[in-house]
Parts: C-alpha cells; structure tokens; sequence
C-alpha cells in the first residue's frame, strides 16, 4: 500500500502564499530610526525652537546641561518607528519647529529637526538630508523650553538645516 504524500502542485501553492503573506507583513511594519548615539556620549542638547520655514527669522534657543532631561531626549530619537514623509514644505510651514543639536563630550554634534504637524504627524529631517514621519512626538518646545539656559540672540545660521529636498 502506498502512503498519500499530498498533491504537489497544492504544497507549493500553500508555500507561495505563506511567504506572500510573510513578505507583505514585513513590508506593513514600520521600520524604526535612530540617532546613532548614547546619552553618556551627550555633554549639552541644544533646542532651537521657531515656526517652520526653510529660512527662519525667529529663534530662540534653550541649552540643556541636565542628565536625566539629556537621557529623556535621546531616547525620544532612538528606535523611532518611521515611514517615508510625503509632506510638502508648504505643509510644514509656521508648525512648530525644534532643530534639536546633540554635543558630544568630544566636540562633535548629532543634528536632527523635528516638525510637529499634528498628532501621530511628526516629520523628521535627519543629519545626512533624509526626512521621515513618525506617530511619535509632541511639541518640544512646550516641554523644554524653560528647562535650560535661554538665549533669543540665535542666528539663523546656528539652527540645524531642514529643507525639503
């Protein structure tokens, strides 16, 4: 008597729509960002808050020298989930803006820029000119702002760049 080994035809389908399946749930989760840095390499996090726009006007700065409040900001940008960004810059014009400059104990600085569109609506600009949006986020400015030394004599020159490509 033979043993029924199943229909070949029907295995590899079974097969080809597992790894279909597989593939379109790995394409379904977001991928996650990072700044590439450790709080304890983190000497001061410098905060420029302004009103969206590729040439600001307004800036005012805020220096945090804080442990705990430095930890808390690089763990806001750390395995960040992230998606393509399809906003325009006229989108993000006037949202609220925190170019966000992390200084190293050895001199070197991490520089990012977030832009607060709305809730879950976050866009980042990243050091090497990319730009993501992720669901994770608030308004730095609203939290830190007062939390360091202040300084509204900021050159526009000093804020991290973030344009639209």
């Amino acid at each position: 008597m033979r043993a029924h080994t199943g229909h070949p035809k029907r295995h590899r389908l079974a097969l080809g729509v597992v790894m279909l399946l597989a593939l379109a749930v790995a394409a379904c989760s977001p991928a996650e960002r990072s700044i590439g840095i450790d709080a304890g390499e983190v000497a001061q996090v410098d905060l420029f808050f302004y009103d969206y726009s590729p040439s600001p006007t307004e800036v005012r700065r805020t220096s945090i020298t804080d442990r705990g409040l430095i930890e808390e900001l690089v763990k806001a940008f750390t395995a960040m989930p992230v998606r393509a960004s399809r906003h325009a810059e006229v989108d993000l014009r006037g949202h609220p803006a925190a170019g966000v400059r992390f200084v190293q104990h050895d001199g070197t600085a991490v520089e990012l820029t977030q832009v607060f569109v709305d809730a879950h609506q976050v866009v980042i600009f990243w050091q090497d000119g990319s730009r993501s949006a992720t669901p994770w986020g608030r308004p730095l400015v609203d939290y830190y702002a007062d939390l360091g030394e202040t300084s509204t004599d900021v050159t526009t020159t000093e804020v991290p760049v973030a344009k639209v490509p």
